[in-house]
């Protein structure tokens, strides 16, 4: 089919564009029965709900509008705002997307200008219908993208933050703020408005390094300079959405450094060229295993929580009985979710096992280490991680999922394997998902 078609349509599913009205739906209903039952009218503080409703109904437009369209001469992804061409003459690679065994992989193209990523759900072919299309029109292969061998990076550069990242930051903390006040159910929200103001805040600035060393300007607070040979420490951290780096000084300066900055794999990069291996902390060692379940684990325990914090009142008025049959279940579903399924990477010097497990069922990919093509940090919106590609097979390990810093994983496979005993096999840039 493919050598007839000249352009090949990709869009989402039927029945997942249905999916995709659900959040409208749902959040339709709770606004209606809400206020269908309280006897105060609408007035300046819903208007956060009403946007919440607004912004449930994207998805279901997104949904519509997404496709991605291959021809001879390149391919074209379109998605809500905006559409995005890619040339065939800029194709690198593709990859696919390891997930759990048995599943559809995600298909991710690689382009000199950047990538187009085409979702197991979100693509009614499957990821080998693509790949044939390209190797019998563009008349490419994997097997033809060769990882570029880069030595040192250039001292001089200046690292900024986007301007969407922190405007979006500062709205779903305002948004979240105002539920919060106006919804005492969701009153747990604050802590997530802290947290975006917090990450916003930090935001306002830029880092410029030289051959001297670095400094962080920020908009409204003096600038912190800490020179090469004055750094204490470069310690890795990460947290659901986030993560980075916190550079000490010896003289007790700090600069904290987000993962979603402009070119941060070029500035760990950087910091490996100019600092010894004793100042990166903490460090690892093979053999390792690293916890691959923050995002599953965080998704079950959130609505816990508020239920719990709601179902206090009745501990608070003496109804232990209630309390106890009303907590019963929820710890029960809870507790079986977090600890009944699991997925761990195991690290050795022979390469890494992506273990599964539900129950006592375990599933299992392998890869060896010789066929590792590339290992480098990756960017995608928000999110940072480290990318591994195996042949034609990517593993991601996303800061969202890991349990340990993904730069910290790096620095161990670096050391571990000698990698900085010669150039390395590690693009510089950032990568983003088009989307």
């Amino acid at each position: 089919m493919a050598k007839e078609a000249s352009t090949l349509k990709l869009g989402y599913p039927p029945r997942a564009k249905w999916l995709l009205f659900l959040p409208m739906v749902g959040c339709s209903l709770v606004v209606w029965r809400t206020y269908a039952h309280l006897s105060f009218a609408p007035s300046l503080w819903d208007i956060p709900v009403f946007l919440g409703l607004l912004l449930a109904g994207l998805p279901a437009v997104y949904g519509m509008r997404s496709r991605t369209e291959v021809d001879r001469e390149g391919l074209t992804k379109f998605s809500l705002w905006r559409s995005r061409r890619f040339s065939r003459e800029d194709f690198l690679s593709h990859e696919r997307i390891a997930r759990e065994p048995g599943e559809t992989p995600d298909l991710l193209l690689r382009f000199k200008t950047g990538v187009a990523f085409l979702g197991a759900s979100e693509v009614d072919q499957k990821p080998e219908a693509v790949i044939q299309y390209l190797n019998e029109q563009w008349g490419v292969n994997a097997a033809d993208y060769k990882v570029p061998e880069l030595g040192a990076v250039n001292a001089k550069q200046s690292f900024e933050y986007e301007p969407l990242h922190a405007t979006m930051l500062l709205i779903v903390g305002l948004l979240t703020f105002l539920v919060a006040v106006r919804i005492p159910v969701f009153g747990l929200l604050a802590i997530v408005s802290a947290l975006c103001f917090r990450a916003a805040w930090r935001a306002m600035g830029k880092l410029d390094t030289n051959e001297e060393g670095l400094t962080f300007t920020h908009r409204f607070r003096p600038a912190v300079s800490i020179g090469w040979n004055e750094i204490e420490s470069a310690a890795y951290w990460n947290s659901f959405a986030q993560g980075g780096v916190k550079i000490r000084g010896k003289a007790g300066q700090t600069i904290r450094v987000y993962c979603w900055i402009g070119g941060y794999p070029l500035l760990d990069r950087l910091l490996h060229d100019r600092l010894s291996n004793q100042a990166f902390w903490p460090t690892l060692q093979l053999p390792m295993r690293v916890d691959l379940n923050r995002r599953r684990r965080l998704g079950v325990l959130l609505p816990y929580v508020v239920l719990m914090s709601n179902a206090l009142v009745l501990l608070w008025q003496g109804n232990f009985g209630t309390f106890a049959f009303v907590s019963l279940l929820p710890t029960f579903v809870a507790a079986a979710l977090i600890f009944g399924s699991s997925r761990v990477l195991e690290f050795d010097k022979d390469g890494v096992k992506d273990v599964w497990r539900y129950m006592w069922f375990r599933k299992v990919n392998r890869f060896d280490r010789t066929a590792l093509v590339e290992a480098r940090l990756g960017r995608q919106l928000t999110v940072g991680g480290l990318w591994m590609k195996f042949g034609e097979a990517r593993l991601e390990i996303a800061n969202s999922e890991v349990s340990l810093p993904p730069e910290q994983i790096l620095t161990c496979l670096r050391q571990a394997r000698a990698w900085q005993a010669q150039p390395e096999s590690q693009a510089p840039g950032s990568e983003q998902r088009a989307a």
